[in-house]
């Protein structure tokens, strides 16, 4: 373990050998976010994904910069199908430790692979669209949706449990166990999967109807059991009795005979052949319009949807550099801790002046923590009087040389340490105006004359402003 201020190795007692910081409640913090990653570690080690993914989130909340947990729970994400949560926790370690980290190279290697983000992309999307559809009602819908994105992304276990909660909801109960058992293969001791086999094995174990068979189909509820013939006569089966009308041997009565076969054909065609062909048409472009009007409904629930899938995604976008930034730039995390450790670094090698110069650019309000606010507040009212004391003190007896430079410029750093005072304002002033810049001195002799009406140092103002 290294000191927060140094850098240096520490040893077994509770401050540090080197820059004499005190580490006792750092060594405390970084004990307890490494046994939750140890914790974390263990669970991913036998799929208990959702386990870890408990116990780093843990880890990371007591220790933001413990980057092995954070990076140990992108794994995880990843593994669970979550390549969003994935990369920002990588994104985040990255930003918290630059240098020599290993979620440089995963996040290369997902960028690198243009295939595995398009997937990572249509995952969302149809993941979305599916939940949309879920929301809506429309169940099959969603079924098929679910189903796209399982073949794009297996081991996503969210699309395992929501695709085993519509079948359950229609009652496929041995759907909704297959769904469930690939759910629990990724994630073992995931509760809200185990809820839901519970369910289903509740359901099944009380009424043995609905209980699941791989070997015979299972009957729909109510459904009554059809017996079919074995057997079917077909015309060629039929007895015909033997005919015993002779036809007459005249010939007109045969054409007249063939006419009236003829029409009797004709009428029996159009009375039992074409209408039977006819529904027969009606009924397939009926099922054909049928078809194109659920195509049409699908794609404009599609089109409706990408506004949402599109602003989901920015918002996701957004969070995740949100975060990212919160521990970069001039007034991120890391910033405010190298601020405050820097002036305990000054205070505690005797730097007073410089310390109290510093903790004045700081603010309480902007400490990332308990124990920062704690240092701030313990250095803050000792170095901040110290330096104002030593600066004033040193531009006095400037002032009282005549050496107004020094003078000008100890007594401006005191004012900015604190500048409520008539002294410093009014000395200030003085220097000023024997270094012959009036312009610069008016200012600080009017502070005095209008904060202390009524002391020496107001009169002495005034006479200089020439009132």
């Amino acid at each position: 373990m290294k000191c927060y201020n140094c850098n240096s190795q520490l040893t077994d007692a509770d401050y540090c050998v080197k820059c004499g910081a005190d580490v006792t409640v750092y060594k405390t913090i970084v004990k307890k976010s490494n046994e939750y990653y140890n914790l974390g570690l263990a669970k991913a080690q036998v799929r208990d994904l959702s386990g870890a993914v408990v116990a780093l989130r843990t880890s990371v909340r007591i220790n933001k910069l413990n980057t092995k947990a954070r990076n140990l729970l992108g794994l995880v994400y990843f593994e669970m199908g979550e390549a969003v949560s994935a990369l920002s926790e990588w994104v985040i370690s990255k930003n918290l430790q630059p240098e020599k980290n290993i979620a440089d190279s995963y996040i290369k290697a997902v960028q690198s692979n243009p295939n595995k983000l398009d997937v990572i992309n249509q995952t969302i999307k149809k993941y979305n669209q599916a939940l949309l559809y879920a929301k809506q009602g429309s169940d099959d819908l969603a079924v098929i949706q679910l189903k796209k994105v399982l073949n794009l992304n297996p081991n996503l276990v969210k699309g395992h449990q929501l695709l085993a909660l519509l079948y359950i909801k229609t009652e496929e109960f041995d759907k909704a166990r297959k769904a469930l058992k690939k759910a629990i293969a990724i994630d073992r001791n995931n509760t809200l999967t185990l809820k839901y086999i519970a369910a289903v094995d509740t359901r099944l174990g009380a009424d043995p109807e609905d209980s699941v068979s791989y070997d015979r189909p299972k009957r729909s509820p109510g459904e009554k059991k059809v017996f079919k013939p074995e057997t079917t006569i077909t015309g060629s089966d039929m007895i015909v009795p033997r005919n015993s009308y002779k036809e007459p041997a005249n010939g007109l009565m045969n054409v007249v005979c063939i006419l009236i076969g003829l029409v009797i054909g004709a009428v029996l065609l159009g009375a039992l052949i074409l209408p039977a062909r006819t529904t027969a048409l009606r009924q397939q472009q009926q099922q054909e319009i049928n078809e194109l009007s659920n195509d049409l409904a699908n794609k404009t629930s599609e089109l409706d949807s990408l506004k949402t899938q599109v602003e989901q995604l920015t918002t996701e976008r957004d969070n995740a550099v949100a975060t990212a930034t919160q521990y970069t730039g001039e007034t991120g995390v890391l910033a405010q801790y190298e601020g405050i450790l820097s002036v305990a670094n000054l205070y505690i090698s005797g730097n007073v002046v410089e310390a109290g110069e510093q903790i004045a650019n700081l603010s309480v309000d902007s400490m990332p923590s308990e124990t920062a606010k704690t240092l701030y507040n313990t250095i803050y009212q000792t170095a901040r009087t110290q330096a104002f004391s030593s600066l004033y003190q040193t531009g006095y007896d400037a002032y009282n040389s005549n050496d107004f430079p020094v003078a000008i410029d100890n007594l401006l750093r005191a004012y900015k340490i604190d500048g409520t005072g008539a002294e410093v304002n009014y000395y200030l002033a003085r220097s000023y105006s024997k270094s012959g810049d009036a312009a610069s001195a008016a200012p600080y002799y009017q502070y005095v004359i209008d904060n202390f009406p009524d002391t020496q140092l107001a009169t002495y103002s005034s006479q200089n402003l020439g009132y």
